[in-house]
């Protein structure tokens, strides 16, 4: 006799994408709506919040993350175990961010150091990424999963490599226009720049693909299948830019962020093609570098 599925709690497979699929259309666009929610909540209200003083933002900080976890905890008991993995994994990026915001300004105890030059913001933007890096895989192995379901070990790293590249001819439209071929900066400043413009375009491109696709590419497949989790993730990750309005202005926006949502999809596919971060991690380092160019070249 064949087994059925079951939907014991502890078992992180027993919902997968076939049974959702037996769903209502309204039950799966409320899942989207909530987790779309919680990724801004998450991404914006715990993590890149421009709109608050510093002591709201630190409360909102440990609210989102306390709250998170309190709901992994409750899911865990009584919901089948996606649910509570997917809570827990946003839990522990709202802690990084926490973390990030009490530990990450040590950077600013280097003399002479400031964000306006090179060597500044490559280590501000280190010493952002390394405590939300560390909290998210010090948490998810601790709970039991390994490096490998965020796609940083396994799979096949060299053709994620050779796909990532593919989306360099986008990347170069976002450089265009950014304004990045206007500038004119000399070859021995560009070279001067370039130990700054690998730490800062490792370091975030590395961070935002982990938090973002290595976190939840194959958690949301499971619930959604691989499509749909694709374009999904896409979404949040263009939404994850939009706290830069301020800076942009609303048409610049919308352009930007629509770049940005084909760039999520195109290194979502490499990730999902290779079961690797490393080629959407070199490509999306690219686009950071010519970031760093234009940012730099304009000053």
């Amino acid at each position: 006799m064949s087994e059925v599925p079951t939907t014991s709690n502890h078992n992180p497979d027993s919902v997968n994408a076939t049974m959702l699929a037996r769903r209502s259309l309204g039950v799966r666009i409320i899942l989207f709506v909530l987790l779309f929610v919680t990724s801004v909540l998450v991404y914006t209200i715990a993590g890149y919040n421009y709109f608050m003083d510093a002591t709201t933002r630190l409360i909102a900080k440990t609210i989102v993350a306390t709250g998170l976890f309190v709901v992994a905890f409750i899911l865990y008991r009584r919901a089948p175990r996606i649910y509570s993995k997917i809570a827990y994994s946003f839990a522990a990026v709202a802690l990084g961010f926490l973390f990030a915001w009490l530990f990450g300004g040590w950077y600013e105890l280097i003399p002479g150091l400031t964000v306006d030059s090179p060597a500044g913001i490559a280590a501000a933007k280190f010493a952002e990424v390394l405590p939300i890096v560390l909290t998210v895989i010090v948490l998810i192995t601790a709970a039991g999963d390994n490096l490998a379901s965020l796609y940083v070990t396994g799979g096949n790293p060299v053709k994620g490599l050779l796909l990532g590249f593919a989306a360099v001819p986008v990347e170069l439209v976002l450089f265009a226009g950014m304004g990045g071929f206007a500038i004119s900066v000399g070859i021995g400043m560009l070279v001067g720049w370039i130990p700054w413009m690998l730490i800062f375009a490792f370091s975030n491109s590395f961070m935002e693909e982990l938090i973002i696709r290595g976190l939840f590419l194959r958690k949301y497949e499971v619930l959604f299948g691989p499509r749909a989790s694709l374009i999904f993730t896409s979404v949040v990750f263009a939404a994850f830019h939009a706290p830069l309005l301020p800076f942009l202005g609303l048409v610049a926006l919308a352009a930007f962020v629509f770049i940005t949502f084909v760039l999520g999809l195109l290194w979502g596919y490499t990730i999902q093609k290779t079961d690797s971060i490393w080629g959407a991690v070199l490509s999306h380092a690219i686009a950071d570098m010519l970031f760093f160019i234009t940012y730099f070249g304009a000053l």
